[in-house]
Order: C-alpha cells, then sequence, then structure tokens
C-alpha cells in the first residue's frame, strides 16, 4: 500500500492519518458483533506494524525515483565508466549488453549497453567504457508503453552507446552467478542441438525461462489463444524440480531435513540462472518456505508465503509492483487459491482431470480478466479448451525437457531418445495455439473499463467468495483466531446493490460525458506519420489517418480511447506513413464510412485497403473539392482539394485537403501537399483558409508551408506530426522559422507526445500535450 501511495497518490501524508482515523470511528460505531472482529484486525500492535510497513514502502518508493532522476539527468553527456556484462541480447545490427557498474557514481547500477557487432564480448567481462548517456523514451499517448517504467521494472538506470569499448579482464563475476550463466548456456546449447529452432525456442523458454528466441507469429499464436502464460515458468515448473529432485534424493536414502535444504539451495540457484524473473522469484520463495516450514516443524500457510515473496521482491526494487508478470503471476495464484477448492467443496465429489484443469483456468480468470483486459484489451472465447488440450502437454514436456537435458551430462546418446519424443510433443505443443487463433472469435478486442467499475467489480468478486466460504461454513483465519466476518444476507444484500449499482454507473458515466458536449481533437503519436481522432460532443468518432500501423500503436490507443466504432475514417492519401495503421482498425474495429480521394493510379496500399474495405462491406465515399460532409450537429467536413480531374501524379500532392469545422472553431487538415498545391488553394479559396488550427503540411517539410500560405490560413495553432530523430530532417529550419515569424504556437509529436484540443460549448478552446 505504501508503494501505490507513493507511486500514484503522492498527496498530503495527512491522508494516512485521515485514513486511520477513519478506521477508529468505524470500530467505535460498529454493533457489538462486529466489534470483535474488528478488534481482531484493528489494535495498537496491528496498527503500529501497518504504518510502519506503509511508511517504509513510501518512503522506499520516493528514495528509488529520485535516485533514478539523478541518473536520468545525465541524458546527452559523456561518460566513462568502468562495469562487468552480466547479459547480452543480439539483433540484427548491435549487441545489447546489461553491465553492472563497478565504480564512481554507476556503482552497483545497471546499465543498457549499445554497440555495434564490432564488439562481441561475453557474460563476465570486465569492461570500460567511454560513451553518451541516451534519453529513454517515455510514454507519449494516453495509456500508451512506457520504456523508461519498464526498465524501472528491471532495476536499469540508464541506456549509454558506445563504440569505445575495453575488456579489462574477463570472468570477472561471482562464483554462483558465473555458475548459473555457465548451466544456462549449455542448457540453451544442447536444447538448440537437438532440435529444430521453433521447438527449441520454446523448451528454452520453459526450461530456463529465455523466450527471446521465439518467433513472433508462434508468440501471437499463444497469446491470441490466451496461453501466454505456458511460456513464463511458474509454479508448475517448480513442482517439477522439487518432485524431481525429491525422487533422486529419497532414492539414494538421504534425510528428509537434508533433502529440503538441498532442494532450496537448488531452487535460489535456478531462480539465477533463469533471470530473477518475478514469476520463478514468487513460486521459489513459496516452494522454500513450504520445504523449510517442513524442517522447522512450523505450518506453511498460503497468505504468509505469498507476502513474503511479494515483500521481497518489491522490497529489493519497489517498481518492480508494476511489472506484468508479477502482477498476472501473483493475481492468478491469488484467484486460484481463493476459489478452486471452496468449488471443489461445494461440488462434493472428486471431479477428473479434464474438469480440474478447466476450473483452474476458470478460477485464475476470475480474478486476472479486468486486469487481462486493461493490458491487452483482447480475450479468447476458446481459453478453456485451448488451456484443456495444452496443460498436459506442458507437464510431459517440463519433465521430459529436464529428464533430456540433464541426462546428456551423462549419455548423449541415451538423451536422444528424450529430445526424439519431446520434438514431436512440441509440434503438437506449436500446432494447437496456431489452429485457434484461425478460429473465428479467437481474438475479441474490448475497450477499457473505468476504474469505478474495476473497483466495484472486484469489491463484488470478493463479496461472492465470502459468501461461498459461509456457504461451505468454511472460516476466515485471522492470526489464531477463527471468526465468520459478514453473515449471509448481509453479503447477499450488499453484492445485490452493488450489481445494481456497476449497472447505474456504466449507463450514468456515458450519459455524463455527452451532457458535457465538448469536442476533442486527439493528434496521436504514431511516430513518423500523422493520425488524428476527433471525438464530437454526441460521441461521433472520425479517423484521420492512421501511421505507419506499427506494433499495434494506433489500435492499442483507440480502445484505450474507449472508441469501440468508426463513424468516419478518412485516408488523405496513400502514403503508407498515412495509411497502414487504418488496416488493424478495419480488420478489428467497427468502421461505417471510408473517405477517400480519387486516384491516378492504384498503388499496393489503396489496393489493399479498398479490398479489406469492401469485404467488411464499410462504405467508400469518395470526395472532391466542394463537397461538404455532415459529420454531427454543428460539425461538418468543407474538402477544398483535390479536383475530381488529378494534376499531379504523386501521391503527396493529391492528399485531401479539408476544413474540420465546428460552430466558431475550424482545423485545416493538409494531409502531405507542397507549396505548388498551397499556392493553388490560394487562388482558389484566399481568406476561406483561415482556421484557429492548422495541421502542418507533410510533417513540417521544407516543400511545404510557404509564407504566403501560412500567412492566409492564420492560425493561433500548428500541430506537426513528426518522428523523434526521423531519417528526412523534419521538422526543416525553415518551416519552424516561418511559423514562428507569425507567432503561431507550435506543437510537435516528437517533443509533446500527443496533443489534445478541447473546445467546450462555449467554444472556448484548451490545448493539452501529453508530455
Amino acid at each position: 500500500m505504501g508503494l501505490i501511495y507513493g507511486l500514484y497518490l503522492k498527496i498530503s501524508i495527512a491522508l494516512t492519518f485521515f485514513i486511520i482515523l477513519i478506521l477508529y470511528i468505524v470500530k467505535q460505531t460498529l454493533n457489538k458483533n462486529f466489534k470483535k472482529y474488528i478488534k481482531l484486525i484493528i489494535n495498537k500492535k496491528v496498527v503500529i506494524l501497518i504504518i510502519i510497513a506503509f511508511f517504509i514502502g513510501f518512503i522506499k518508493i520516493i528514495i528509488t525515483e529520485l535516485n533514478y532522476n539523478k541518473y536520468y539527468n545525465l541524458v546527452n553527456t559523456n561518460q566513462t565508466m568502468i562495469g562487468v556484462v552480466i547479459d547480452c541480447q543480439e539483433n540484427d545490427y548491435t549487441y545489447m549488453y546489461t553491465i553492472k557498474g563497478k565504480d564512481n557514481i554507476f556503482k552497483n547500477k545497471k546499465l543498457l549497453l549499445y554497440t555495434s557487432k564490432n564488439y562481441v564480448l561475453e557474460v563476465g567481462n570486465l569492461i570500460k567504457v567511454k560513451g553518451q548517456m541516451q534519453e529513454i523514451a517515455e510514454r507519449t499517448n494516453y495509456k500508451g508503453f512506457d520504456y523508461k517504467t519498464y526498465l524501472k521494472t528491471k532495476s536499469v538506470f540508464g541506456i549509454v552507446k558506445s563504440s569505445n569499448i575495453k575488456v579489462i579482464k574477463k570472468n570477472n563475476i561471482n562464483f554462483i552467478y558465473k555458475y548459473a550463466v555457465q548451466i544456462r548456456a549449455e542448457i540453451k546449447e544442447i536444447i538448440g542441438t537437438n532440435l529444430p529452432k521453433d521447438s527449441a525456442s520454446i523448451l528454452t523458454a520453459l526450461i530456463v525461462g529465455d523466450k527471446s528466441n521465439i518467433d513472433d507469429d508462434i508468440v501471437n499464436n499463444f497469446k491470441t489463444s490466451n496461453l501466454s502464460h505456458v511460456l513464463a515458468i511458474s509454479g508448475l515448473h517448480i513442482s517439477c524440480v522439487i518432485l524431481g529432485f525429491d525422487f533422486i534424493m529419497k532414492k539414494i536414502k538421504m534425510p528428509f531435513k537434508c533433502r529440503a535444504i538441498v532442494i532450496s539451495l537448488i531452487l535460489a540457484l535456478f531462480i539465477t540462472i533463469t533471470g530473477f524473473t518475478n514469476s520463478v522469484v514468487r513460486a521459489s520463495i513459496m516452494g522454500i518456505i513450504l520445504l523449510l516450514s517442513n524442517v522447522f516443524y512450523t505450518k506453511a500457510d498460503f497468505w504468509t508465503s505469498i507476502s513474503i515473496a511479494i515483500l521481497i521482491t518489491t522490497f529489493i526494487n519497489p517498481f518492480s509492483i508494476l511489472d506484468n508478470g508479477l502482477q498476472l503471476s501473483y493475481i492468478g495464484t491469488i484467484s486460484i487459491v481463493c476459489f478452486y477448492n471452496i468449488i471443489i467443496k461445494l461440488k462434493n465429489k472428486k471431479i477428473n482431470k479434464i474438469k480440474q484443469i478447466a476450473l483452474t483456468t476458470i478460477c485464475a480468470q476470475i480474478f486476472l480478466m479486468p486486469i487481462t483486459i486493461i493490458k491487452f484489451h483482447t480475450i479468447s472465447i476458446y481459453f478453456i479448451i485451448a488451456n484443456i488440450l495444452i496443460s498436459p502437454l506442458i507437464s510431459i514436456v517440463i519433465n521430459l525437457g529436464f529428464i533430456a537435458t540433464f541426462t546428456t551430462f551423462i549419455s548423449v546418446k541415451f538423451s536422444k531418445i528424450f529430445f526424439l519424443i519431446l520434438k514431436s510433443i512440441l509440434k503438437i505443443l506449436i500446432l494447437i495455439p496456431n489452429l485457434i487463433s484461425k478460429l473465428p472469435f479467437s481474438k475479441i478486442y474490448i475497450t477499457n473499463f473505468n476504474s469505478i467499475t474495476i473497483t466495484l467489480y472486484y469489491f463484488v468478486t470478493i463479496l461472492g467468495y465470502l459468501y461461498l466460504c459461509i456457504k461451505v461454513k468454511s472460516k476466515i483465519q485471522i492470526r489464531k483466531y477463527e471468526k465468520k466476518i459478514l453473515e449471509k444476507r448481509i453479503i447477499e444484500k450488499i453484492s445485490a446493490t452493488c450489481i445494481i449499482f456497476i449497472i447505474c454507473i456504466s449507463i450514468i458515466i456515458p450519459a455524463l460525458e455527452v451532457l458535457k458536449q465538448e469536442l476533442n481533437i486527439y493528434f496521436i503519436d504514431v511516430g513518423q506519420g500523422d493520425s488524428t481522432l476527433i471525438i464530437t460532443p454526441n460521441k461521433k468518432t472520425v479517423l484521420i489517418d492512421g501511421g505507419e500501423g506499427k506494433n499495434e500503436t494506433l489500435l492499442s490507443y483507440l480502445l484505450n480511447r474507449n472508441v469501440r466504432r468508426i463513424n468516419y475514417m478518412i485516408i488523405s492519401h496513400f502514403d503508407s506513413d498515412h495509411c497502414n495503421g487504418m488496416l488493424e482498425v478495419i480488420d478489428n474495429l467497427k468502421v461505417d464510412n471510408l473517405i477517400v480521394s480519387y486516384q491516378t493510379s492504384e498503388c499496393e496500399e489503396y489496393r489493399n485497403i479498398m479490398e479489406k474495405a469492401k469485404s467488411k462491406k464499410i462504405k467508400i465515399i469518395n470526395v472532391k473539392d466542394g463537397d461538404i460532409v455532415n459529420i454531427d450537429k454543428n460539425v461538418q467536413l468543407n474538402i477544398l482539394y483535390p479536383k475530381k480531374e488529378l494534376k499531379f501524379e504523386d501521391l503527396n500532392n493529391n492528399s485531401i485537403v479539408f476544413k474540420f469545422k465546428y460552430k466558431d472553431f475550424s482545423m485545416l487538415f493538409t494531409g502531405d501537399i507542397e507549396e505548388i498545391v498551397e499556392n493553388e488553394l490560394i487562388k482558389i479559396y484566399d481568406n476561406e483558409l483561415n482556421s484557429k488550427v492548422l495541421k502542418v503540411a507533410h510533417h513540417g517539410s521544407k516543400s511545404s508551408s510557404s509564407k504566403e500560405f501560412v500567412k492566409k490560413v492564420n492560425p493561433q495553432i500548428a500541430l506537426m506530426g513528426v518522428g523523434k530523430n526521423n531519417i528526412f530532417g523534419h521538422p526543416s529550419y525553415n518551416t519552424l522559422q516561418t511559423l514562428n515569424e507569425y507567432n503561431i504556437k507550435i506543437f510537435r509529436t516528437d517533443q509533446n507526445g500527443e496533443i489534445r484540443v478541447n473546445i467546450n460549448k462555449k467554444g472556448k478552446i484548451k490545448i493539452e500535450s501529453f508530455k
């Protein structure tokens, strides 16, 4: 709670004492039946412990944040450092090494080192690096990916780019980590030698947690089938490790206490081999606690074990609480533990293996579903079937994988028998998600839930759990006492009230949004490209251009904005950096109308989009100068260009130019037109071009935005879609100088991220940038 408070609230510490005061008042005012229960939770000792723990978390996150900021301030400075290589990843053009600092300000700090393939380093190399600290990309769109936060979850303090590296010493690493790295490398080599590439990449992920070599298509198939968790090492893998080594040690008649201690040490080594993945740390710590509890003759309690695991993880790195893997691992485990046994007790009979897998899958999803929707925006209706088919195979693959790998150290020929069996099973393992992902409705996109709905969902779910506890006459243990916390009828009434409240909220919130009668224009950061989303006061949506379409940036953005339907899709012209992003939107969202201009020739991008639009039965509207498109009440598009008879062969100068109008507000969209078209527009429209906002043509290129054109438009605000450090040199110095000369406020996606223009019902303009 302290970590979350420090991360998100960062408000007066007095709020903490206010919460404690409220709890005290609740304690005093509740009736006698509840006072006994409340006293178990709220007593002086417990309150003191809660306050101490809370403030440790709060202070820890604040200090860690300040520590990170110290290194972020070194961006673009040249630094010399000595460090040891602890990890290596390779792509087509560069190596990315993880190094741990050994001197000056970088001591014991992890950094990413990018270098060309001229420098081949090994894990354990002590190196001297002279390089420049790089800026780490932050979130630039609403709820977009934040690389800086991601690196914080991995305890990485900065990125350095260098071509001046000197190896001082080899094998400069502690023997435990060195041994773990060697084992990891040998296992990967053994698997790679004995299996085809795709099969080897899957087994490597399951045995040592390295997913870097899995083909993107395979990863997407697992994701679509709701099977991503299968590729992450978790409790199942740890169980195999414990049971496997326990079986071997029993055979050599090792005493129980010795077995427990040895296996605990093996699990600690396994955490190191798998790279300290959060799911592995959780499962291993819980396994170690279970083993050692038997050594010290104490009972292992699930809630104590999982609490210790997350406390250790977050104390080492407070930002790990933001890690997707950690959240999914812990919440999924808690969900299974809460609901599985209770449902079995309600059934009051044994169930077969298939039903057990199905029930486990459903139980995990009870708490996980809102989180997976928020993070991935997708669900699969086949997730139960997929897990029933995959789960037995995973158990076999993990066990055989460990046996085959370790048998290689004894007999290479004998191990090949196991690898031969694995090859066939892994083919089936890859085939199942591939087939499921091709089924209809295998991937259903869902927009975000609002925070009130999520809170109420969990509140009702927890009440439902308590209801089931009472129904099976279960008790909730609080320290040494066991008390029923709520009567059945109270839970029923509260649950019914909450469900009604959720339904009301889901109706009221959209209604309140409509009553605001605001128009919002979102100029989205899609890198080197253009994309704009307009939401009218009556919630009609207009999407203008879609960028290059890399990494589902646009689709994810629309889902985060709760856009389920595009009423009007406009493609200014068919350059890839304006139209390719529209393909994924057409594939996955409902699109009513597609607005395009007439074409001199049909390029590949045009044909692809037209074919897809026709297959989805989208109405295609070809526009020309003089056309008016009525979007909503007081909202219209006035098409200014091009004419039906096109003058130019190039795509840029055939871009749709239109004036977006809402009451007294207007914005001029110019696509990628150049000065020759600007001059023609001046001749035809003269002062009619005047607009409050200008979408600067061609990303601020020197071939556009002439002084005469900018003067005629006379905007207050200029928006530019520009990729950071793009190879084209956009925007040009001349364009910026022209805009500044006319005192126009400039907003650029490379510097400002997403830009929001808000016009309220009185016509007042408010502009905000994401960064």
